[in-house]
């Protein structure tokens, strides 16, 4: 590897300090790319942004602007816009629940139960949809279905019919009524014949 003068080095961490990429640091002084790395590993590039664009920015969240709209508005990257109003209250996310997730809280609210066939669920889809209903994910038969609190009975109803089996053992019943908290089924012959039909 080749020795370089200190003034070198030091004009070099001095450009790329300055904002200037890496690549064209070297380009520049003559020194080649992984040698301008080795000597400027611990400088993070950040692109510097004009004081009156962040300025904007955050006047348009002070004025109720979601944050997800300024950054399809303005092209920003979302880092940059949570960068820019870190201090700032305003959530970054989607301003609302909508697509999927609203297909998904409609049948939820309408039956009390999802099966995870029907709707494709994210984890940030569920996570906004606890925010407002009691809503818990039942696994059973390498199968999931998200419930409402108080529905468990109907879901495994559903649940069973939709299995398809015309025979199921009482093991195998015994573990899906715990997955779904029922503690007894005596006396409940809407199941069977629910079932049989």
């Amino acid at each position: 590897m080749k020795k370089y003068p200190e003034e070198i080095k030091q004009h070099v961490i001095s450009l790329v300090s300055k904002g200037i990429p890496k690549r064209e640091a070297s380009r520049t002084s003559g020194v080649p790319y992984p040698t301008v790395m080795d000597w400027t590993i611990d400088i993070k590039r950040r692109r510097n942004y004009p004081e009156r664009l962040k300025k904007y920015v955050r006047r348009l969240v002070r004025k109720g602007v979601p944050k997800c709209d300024i950054v399809k508005i303005m092209g920003l990257k979302r880092s940059t816009v949570y960068y820019f109003t870190r201090d700032m209250k305003g959530r970054l996310g989607q301003s609302g629940i909508r697509g999927k997730s609203l297909e998904f809280m409609k049948i939820l609210v309408q039956r009390g139960y999802v099966m995870s066939d029907e709707v494709k669920e994210s984890v940030s889809d569920m996570m906004t949809i606890r925010k407002y209903f009691p809503v818990k994910r039942i696994r059973a038969d390498r199968r999931s279905v998200w419930v409402l609190e108080g529905m468990e009975r109907e879901a495994m109803e559903a649940f069973l019919k939709k299995s398809g089996r015309r025979v199921i053992n009482y093991g195998e019943l015994g573990h899906i009524r715990k997955a779904f908290g029922i503690k007894n089924m005596r006396g409940n012959n809407k199941i069977r014949e629910r079932l049989s039909k």
